[in-house]
């Protein structure tokens, strides 16, 4: 990283760049496996799917962490701990006693890996009093590779792998005269629509866009979108990156419940959940 950045006591300069090279090795992993498709498929308990990189990578990226902050405890969505323990991911007792853990997906959209889609990510939080405070995000692949991340001074940076180049970016508050939305593949656009109209009807004219994982988030910060909708179960993992980012450049975060009438927009989004189960949310730049 180029910029001169000073102490926040959450991470320092050289713990970040330390997790930016990791997760670049990492990457490599998924990389290799997305094309030679040298990887096992199987069922986890929820019946969705988990390769075998989905786990390699898990356990390199908490070892990992343990080597660069041996104090502060892992949550992998696969189940390892940074000392190679396994921690099953719908274990009831969470880390709040620590008040202080990483959050990893090691491949955040392993059904677009498994289908030779590029729309997968590797994805690093910091959790401090329930709440990220540091995020790292990594798709190798999707637009030539890119990831986005915060530093100490809660900056969040671009990184342009297929240009090996590097830029703060914003994303200041608008009100444009088309709303760019992004959703995730399989939600139906009506429930989109009836969203909009409850909670945002002065947007009369808006665009939707499908992708999965947490590449949407990428396109949010990167100012490529407006408005960030999910109507369905995700996870915290799958989140947590992402809100911390998100926030940094001054958007917000929110939970959405679907079960009234007006699909209320409620609180911000909050961390070490029992099971790490999130409700519906919204991530917003829009006034």
């Amino acid at each position: 990283m180029t910029s001169n950045i000073a102490n926040n006591n959450v991470l320092n300069n050289q713990q970040i760049k330390q997790i930016f090279d990791l997760v670049i090795e990492a990457s490599e992993i998924a990389i290799t496996g997305f094309y030679e498709k040298n990887f096992v498929v199987k069922n986890k308990p929820d019946n969705s799917k988990v390769t075998s990189i989905d786990l390699e990578i898990s356990q390199f990226i908490a070892l990992g962490l343990k080597k660069i902050l041996p104090n502060i405890p892992v949550i992998c969505e696969e189940g390892f701990k940074g000392e190679g323990e396994n921690k099953g991911q719908n274990e009831d007792e969470n880390n709040s006693k620590n008040n202080c853990f990483f959050l990893v997906d090691p491949i955040d959209g392993t059904a677009s890996f498994i289908n030779s889609k590029n729309e997968f990510s590797i994805n690093i939080a910091l959790i401090k009093n329930n709440h990220p405070v540091f995020g790292m995000i990594y798709a190798p692949l999707f637009q030539g590779g890119r990831m986005v991340f915060s530093d100490e001074k809660k900056q969040v940076w671009l990184y342009q792998n297929d240009l090996n180049f590097e830029q703060v970016i914003n994303h200041p508050l608008s009100r444009p005269s088309q709303a760019r939305i992004i959703a995730s593949h399989g939600i139906a656009d009506k429930k989109i629509d009836d969203f909009m109209k409850k909670n945002y009807g002065d947007y009369h004219n808006f665009k939707v866009e499908k992708y999965s994982s947490a590449v949407k988030f990428i396109i949010l910060l990167t100012n490529q979108a407006d408005l960030y909708l999910h109507l369905k179960t995700s996870m915290e993992w799958d989140t947590a990156a992402g809100q911390a980012l998100v926030e940094m450049l001054g958007g917000e975060m929110r939970e959405i419940d679907l079960n009234i009438e007006d699909c209320q927009i409620l609180n911000n989004l909050a961390y070490d959940k029992k099971n790490y189960i999130n409700p519906n949310f919204l991530a917003s730049f829009l006034k």
